[in-house]
């Protein structure tokens, strides 16, 4: 199915030779297809004959069905177009005629993956053409192209990049001794050119051999290089002029020349390098410099906790001083606060028990006052809201709990307000070791009451209420009468009941009699 823009929905199509059309609205949706299959058709003298024409990826598309011949297009137009400036810019870097077709091949893959659009074509040419130096190993970096074309040299970079990327292209790693020889060249060594550059070369091989070269750019590691065989063979080459040819910053020749001097051939004299060879190799600058670097931070971390330990010491001695100090002046302060508490308890004592006497000697005054009055006043003054001690802290707490030295203090005061009743109890004291102790008293023997269950009826209610408290005064027996109930008054269950009732064969008792004077005397003893 297909969408239609008439009918504004996907609907199945119609095929009819060249062209589709929507099955609804009839509208043709493709014109010119192009098919895979080829076909033949028999002529009029009797021949056969291809049906269609064939159309290559980079060729014209025909004019349409049954067209004589080819329309020049923008395609051809870039491609000759291609051609042209990559034979310029090949002409400018000395390149030759084979560099300058692998170049186009590789344009022509480019526009056939659409990678041209959006982009200069002269980045694309720059990069075909640097991806062909980097496959022959010619001496051509990506800086040259663009020196020549006047463009940012990382825009040319990324383009290169993204193309290989593209195309899954696995290019050779640069080797700088490729550039050793054109270096030389620029520097005006006159006859030495041939043996400063071999010098050079030397050097590189032992840069490579030290792990220098390895993940560095090769115009670092030429001009390094050049510069110390200029001044092997004495010429006086500064950095200027070697940063000028070479096209790096003279920071990072500065550290690959460092980095060549940590390393034993850098201890060598210009006779023993040219005579010597040694077979030791060194560590990679950057692992030797990580391991520099974690020796630097051990050191300061190892400093800095003695610096720490230090301080915190000095600090642990300020801290105990100031605690000290504290703790004393926290001990004085508690001292003076609780002084002051133990004397305004001492006159709050004082003034109290002077309030004692100054009541007890009004009573003596005033003996005829009524108690009520007496009573009243002193329960006016005993009463008050309760005290649930919620708006005292701990540490005032603390303050109430009297030490030693308080306790014999208040002893001394309590004795010293109480002496005269002391005096009294000593005297009485001393009166009953003479003449002996007094007897005891004897206690009203009391019965445990019994819970009261409920009652079912009248006669029980009365016969509980009569175990619980009776009275001399009632004759049980006329009570058993009027209830008829020989379960519940039982003349036998109680003492009580058995003294209100005659033997058998007495004269009945009239329930309001008197009791007698025994009678009495037990009910008052065994009253509840």
């Amino acid at each position: 199915m297909v969408y239609c823009p008439e009918c504004k929905e996907n609907t199945d199509t119609v095929t009819d030779g060249s062209s589709t059309c929507c099955s609804k609205c009839g509208k043709v949706l493709e014109e010119g297809i192009i098919v895979s299959e080829i076909s033949f058709m028999e002529g009029s003298g009797g021949g056969a004959s291809m049906v269609g024409q064939f159309v290559s990826g980079t060729s014209a598309r025909f004019r349409g069905r049954g067209a004589p011949g080819y329309q020049r297009d923008s395609r051809e137009q870039t491609i000759e177009n291609a051609r042209r400036r990559i034979q310029q810019v090949a002409g400018s870097l000395r390149m030759g005629n084979h560099h300058v077709e692998a170049a186009q091949r590789l344009y022509m893959l480019a526009i056939q993956h659409n990678f041209i659009r959006g982009r200069r074509a002269i980045h694309v040419v720059a990069a075909c053409l640097y991806i062909v130096c980097r496959r022959e190993r010619t001496p051509h970096m990506l800086i040259d192209f663009a020196d020549v074309l006047r463009t940012n040299v990382f825009i040319l970079g990324q383009t290169f990049l993204k193309f290989c990327r593209l195309l899954n292209l696995q290019l050779p790693l640069v080797d700088p001794s490729l550039y050793i020889q054109r270096f030389a060249s620029r520097l005006e060594f006159e006859e030495k050119t041939e043996a400063v550059a071999n010098t050079a070369l030397r050097v590189v091989a032992r840069m490579r051999r030290d792990w220098i070269q390895t993940g560095r750019r090769p115009a670092g590691i030429c001009g390094a290089a050049l510069l110390i065989a200029s001044r092997l063979h004495g010429f006086r080459r500064t950095q200027k002029e070697i940063i000028s040819v070479v096209h790096v910053c003279d920071v990072t020749l500065r550290k690959r020349l460092v980095e060549f001097e940590e390393t034993p051939t850098g201890g060598l004299t210009a006779e023993e390098f040219e005579t010597i060879d040694l077979e030791e190799e060194c560590d990679p600058p950057a692992y030797t410099n990580g391991i520099l670097k974690l020796k630097e931070n051990l050191e300061k971390a190892k400093n800095k906790k003695e610096l720490l330990d230090e301080s915190t010491e000095d600090i642990d001695l300020e801290m105990t001083e100031a605690i000290s100090s504290v703790e004393m002046s926290l001990v004085e302060e508690d001292e003076k606060k609780r002084k002051l508490f133990l004397e305004q308890r001492k006159q709050s004592i004082i003034e109290k028990q002077k309030e004692r006497d100054a009541k007890r000697k009004w009573r003596e005054e005033n003996p005829d006052l009524p108690i009520a009055e007496v009573i009243e006043t002193n329960s006016t003054e005993q009463v008050g809201e309760e005290d649930t001690f919620s708006d005292i802290d701990d540490d005032e707490l603390d303050g109430y709990l009297n030490s030693n030295e308080e306790a014999n203090i208040k002893n001394e005061i309590w004795t010293e307000l109480n002496r005269d009743y002391l005096e009294l109890m000593a005297e009485r004291s001393k009166l009953e070791a003479e003449n002996g102790p007094k007897p005891p008293k004897k206690r009203r023997k009391t019965t445990a009451r019994r819970d009261n269950e409920p009652a079912d009826s009248p006669a029980e209610a009365t016969a509980n209420a009569l175990k619980n408290k009776v009275s001399a005064r009632i004759n049980h027996s006329k009570l058993h009468e009027i209830f008829a109930a020989d379960e519940i008054f039982d003349p036998k269950s109680t003492k009580m009941e058995k003294m209100a009732f005659k033997s058998e064969g007495e004269d009945e008792v009239d329930p309001f009699q008197f009791p007698t004077h025994e009678e009495e005397e037990y009910w008052e003893d065994n009253d509840d």
